[in-house]
């Protein structure tokens, strides 16, 4: 069943960037992966949490996490498996900074922001979630075609055209939400620095509901307006992808970047 998105109790994604300096990274990832089992022995409302490598960077890891609501995000920030890896990462690492691609709570951005990260929100301005699942089934290592990963797709819009773009945009979320049972979570998110750049942010079963995603006309007319209203239109993958899905998706055109899972779990599924 999916619900409607915009308060305290409905789902969202969060991704955190993390830089390690290089003489550190073997016992960093190694707190990593004490971390991540300790926070899915933990939370149950921490549905997706994958650490992914940058394509450019093999410093970069991203925490690529999603949650049942608010309540799982503010227990997160108190749980002892994260604050030890914070711990750790502070005297390892060297760049942290935090991206909310939904629209939490007044009080839990507070909360959230009093901890001292660098934190951007993307508030949602439509789209829907299917989150959390009622199997709650988990997904661990090895990753591949039959898993869940995430996905952005940054979007900008020319300025003129931004109202009929954003009703394109309803349209194509509808389209999708009615015909994709594969797509667990469909957001059309702002950036907060820049009001022409909205991030459809996206949760996906498995390879199979992408690629079905991509020949799906709701998808495809909206490409089409955005390619004649828009000016910017990138693609960002979290998660490991078999090697025939990437192929198919690149050549598609679209600039991708694939952040392959180095470790992490999943209950999407």
């Amino acid at each position: 069943m999916a619900t409607s998105i915009g308060d305290a109790t409905t789902p969202f994604l969060l991704l955190a960037r993390c830089h390690v300096k290089p003489e550190n990274k073997e016992k960093w990832l190694e707190a990593a992966r004490v971390a991540d089992k300790g926070v899915m022995e933990t939370e149950p409302g921490m549905l997706h949490h994958t650490f992914d490598v940058d394509p450019d960077d093999p410093l970069m890891y991203v925490w690529s996490e999603a949650y049942k609501d608010d309540a799982s995000l503010l227990f997160h920030l108190t749980n002892p498996p994260l604050q030890k890896f914070v711990g750790e990462h502070t005297e390892w690492g060297d760049g942290f900074e935090i991206e909310i691609y939904g629209t939490l709570d007044k009080a839990t951005k507070e909360a959230f922001s009093a901890t001292g990260f660098p934190i951007k929100y993307f508030d949602s301005a439509l789209g829907y979630s299917r989150l959390p699942l009622e199997s709650g089934k988990l997904v661990s290592p090895p990753f591949g075609a039959s898993t869940p990963f995430l996905l952005l797709a940054r979007c900008h819009v020319k300025p003129e055209n931004k109202e009929k773009w954003l009703e394109a945009a309803r349209v194509a979320d509808k389209g999708v939400m009615e015909t994709e049972p594969g797509m667990l979570h469909h957001t059309f998110d702002v950036d907060p620095d820049d009001p022409l750049m909205y991030v459809w942010s996206e949760a996906y079963k498995d390879d199979a509901s992408l690629l079905f995603h991509l020949t799906n006309p709701p998808l495809q007319k909206f490409v089409g307006e955005h390619t004649e209203w828009g000016d910017g239109f990138e693609i960002e993958i979290y998660g490991t992808l078999d090697k025939a899905t990437k192929e198919a998706f690149s050549a598609t055109g679209f600039p991708i970047k694939y952040f392959d899972s180095a470790l992490g779990y999943s209950r999407l599924h």
